[in-house]
C-alpha cells in the first residue's frame, strides 16, 4: 500500500538535543492525529541505519498522496526541506503548508507554496489537526500549479492589488475545503465585478447558490446543494457571453472538481480554450454610428439654435468622436478580462 502523507519537517521542530521526541509539539500531535484516524504516513524516522536516505526519502515522496510541509522558521531554513519541497513539485504531489509559526516561506519555493491554502496551526491547533485529517481522508483529483512567469511573458495576467488572477484562481482547487473554495470562487467574480465587468441575472442567482451552500454546515446538504448548483449553472452557461460565461464556467470546473467528476472538469476546460472574442455587429461598427449621429445631432443644434453651422458641426463631431474612444477603450477593456481570463483557466494542469 502507498503512503499516504509524506511528512516534511524540522528535526528540531520534533526532537530535543537528545534526540528524544518532544512531546506536545506540532510534529508529535500530527503523527498522534494521523496514528488516531488510521491514516498511512511517512517520516523520516522510519530510515534504518546503513539505509541510503535520499534514495528512500524520494521513494517516499513519490509513492505518497499527500506532501505535507511543516512550516516554521527552522524548516524553512532546512536545505533538506528545500530539496524535499521541489521533488513533491516535480512529481506533481498535492503540497499542504502546515504553518506552525508565522515565518516566511524561503524564497526558493515561494513562488510554488505562496498561491496555495495552508492550514493555520498557530490559532487553533485541534481544528487544524481536524483539517489535516479531513484532508489526508479526502478523494479527489489533484492540481500542477502552472508556471507563473508564463503570464508574466504574455503579460495578460492581471494584477488584482499585490496578487495576480492566476493566483486566486488557483486557490479555487488548492483550497483545504469546499466552502474556502467556493468563497475563493465569490471572491473572484467580485474582482471582475470591480474591474467593470456587468453580471447579469444568471451570474447572481448562480452568486446565491454558491453564498446558500458556504452558510450550510452538514457536510452530506452542501454536497448536494453543490450538485443542483452544477446542474444550474450548466443549463445556463450558454445564455452567457464572454467574461460572464468564463466565470460560470470555472464556477462550474470548481463544481465538477470538488465532486470528483475529473473529466468533466477537463472537458469544460477544453471548451473555455477554443473561445475567441468574438465582435458584435454594433461593436465593428458603433463608434462610426456614434460619431455620425453627434455629427447629425450637433448640425440640428446648430440649426435650431441658429448658431454657426459650421460651429454646429464641429461640436457634434467632437461629442461623437469622444463617445468613440470610451467605446474602444470599453472594449480593450472587455477584451483585456476575456483574455486574462481565458489563459488562466486554460493554462491549469490537472492529473488524476
Amino acid at each position: 500500500m502507498s503512503n499516504r502523507v509524506f511528512i516534511s519537517y524540522s528535526h528540531d521542530d520534533y526532537l530535543d538535543k537528545n534526540d528524544n521526541v518532544i512531546v506536545g509539539s506540532a510534529v508529535y500531535n500530527i503523527r498522534k492525529a494521523l496514528d488516531a484516524n488510521g491514516i498511512e504516513y511517512w517520516i523520516d524516522d522510519r530510515i534504518r541505519p546503513g539505509d541510503p536516505f535520499a534514495r528512500n526519502i524520494g521513494e517516499a515522496i513519490d509513492e505518497c498522496d499527500l506532501f505535507l510541509f511543516v512550516s516554521s522558521a527552522r524548516s524553512n531554513a532546512s536545505e533538506w526541506a528545500h530539496g524535499e519541497i521541489h521533488t513533491a513539485r516535480q512529481k506533481s504531489k498535492r503540497i499542504v503548508p502546515f504553518k506552525i509559526d508565522h515565518a516566511p516561506y524561503h524564497n526558493s519555493y515561494c513562488v510554488y507554496l505562496s498561491p496555495l491554502d495552508y492550514i493555520d496551526y498557530t490559532v487553533n491547533k485541534d481544528l487544524a489537526l481536524q483539517k489535516l485529517v479531513n484532508i489526508a481522508l479526502e478523494e479527489r483529483i489533484s492540481i500542477e500549479l502552472p508556471e507563473l512567469v508564463s503570464y508574466e511573458k504574455k503579460g495578460k495576467d492581471l494584477m488584482i492589488g499585490c496578487s495576480k488572477l492566476s493566483d486566486k484562481v488557483l486557490l479555487l482547487f488548492s483550497a483545504l475545503d469546499l466552502v474556502e473554495a467556493l468563497n475563493g470562487y465569490l471572491e473572484v467574480v467580485d474582482v471582475f465585478a470591480k474591474l467593470g465587468n456587468q453580471s447579469d441575472v444568471v451570474l447572481h442567482d448562480v452568486i446565491g447558490r454558491v453564498e446558500e451552500i458556504t452558510d450550510l454546515m452538514n457536510a452530506e446538504i452542501r454536497r448536494q446543494k453543490l450538485v443542483d448548483l452544477t446542474t444550474l449553472i450548466q443549463s445556463r452557461v450558454d445564455q452567457e457571453q464572454r467574461v460572464n460565461r468564463f466565470l460560470l464556467q470555472l464556477g462550474l470546473m470548481v463544481a465538477y472538481y470538488w465532486l470528483d467528476e475529473s473529466k468533466m472538469v477537463r472537458k469544460i476546460q477544453m471548451e473555455v480554450k477554443k473561445c475567441t472574442f468574438d465582435l458584435s455587429w454594433w461593436e465593428k461598427n458603433g463608434d462610426t454610428v456614434k460619431e455620425v449621429g453627434g455629427t447629425v445631432l450637433g448640425i440640428a443644434a446648430a440649426i435650431l439654435t441658429r448658431t454657426n453651422p459650421g460651429g454646429g458641426m464641429k461640436y457634434g463631431w467632437m461629442g461623437g468622436k469622444q463617445a468613440s474612444d470610451e467605446h474602444k477603450k470599453g472594449l480593450r477593456n472587455s477584451r483585456l478580462y476575456f483574455e486574462a481570463l481565458r489563459d488562466v483557466i486554460s493554462s491549469l494542469k490537472f492529473e488524476g
